[in-house]
């Protein structure tokens, strides 16, 4: 699963993103080359950490606002029995508008 869900509206532009695998994963494989969130077609720049089954993405930046954001774990990402990913897991979600004082 993915937090935000799939198509979720509103997630604050400070926020990370999380995604659970529902085994354990090989720690080595789960990293900024496996776990990407884009705008568009342009990556996020971030750190990805890995504990617990859980994988978490932490921009460098706020998120841009009012945008759609692409989540993608790549085939990359393996078991630690070394199996891979059948496919690649691609999920979106929006930010909320930001109004500045």
């Amino acid at each position: 699963s993915v937090v935000p869900g799939g198509g979720s509206t509103g997630f604050d532009v400070s926020g990370v993103v999380t995604v659970a695998f529902g085994e354990a994963m090989d720690p080595k494989t789960i990293n900024e080359t496996t776990f990407i969130l884009t705008v568009g077609s342009t990556p996020i720049p971030g750190k990805v950490t890995y504990a617990g089954q859980i994988a978490t993405f932490t921009p460098a930046n706020k998120l841009n606002a009012s945008a759609v954001h692409k989540v993608t774990i790549t085939t990359g990402d393996k078991d630690l029995a070394g199996n891979a990913m059948v496919s690649p897991y691609i999920s979106f979600f929006y930010t909320r508008q930001v109004f500045s004082k």
